[in-house]
């Protein structure tokens, strides 16, 4: 929801887009199993790198100090960074 105004968009494992939207209901969980995970397609993440570094701050600051702090410190313990492509 918040990514998806901007262009970020849920991607598989090859980088591609696999569903229309972006919000995180029993839908789009159900449709994650089924088209990615199951078929080898997994893990999904939020594809941002193609985005402006401004506008991946923008999203980073709404997820990662509004809507979840600890989003943020889970990446920065892992090591990833939107801005990199995965």
């Amino acid at each position: 929801m918040v990514a998806g105004p901007s262009a970020g968009y849920t991607a598989n494992n090859e980088g591609m887009r696999f569903i229309e939207c972006d919000y995180w209901s029993g839908q789009m969980m159900l449709e994650i199993l089924i088209t990615s995970c199951s078929r080898g397609k997994g893990p999904v993440f939020l594809k941002l790198d193609h985005l402006a570094g401004e506008t991946i701050g923008e999203i980073e600051s709404i997820l990662h100090k509004v809507e979840r702090p600890t989003r943020g410190r889970f990446h920065e313990g892992r090591g990833t960074d939107y801005r990199a492509p995965a």
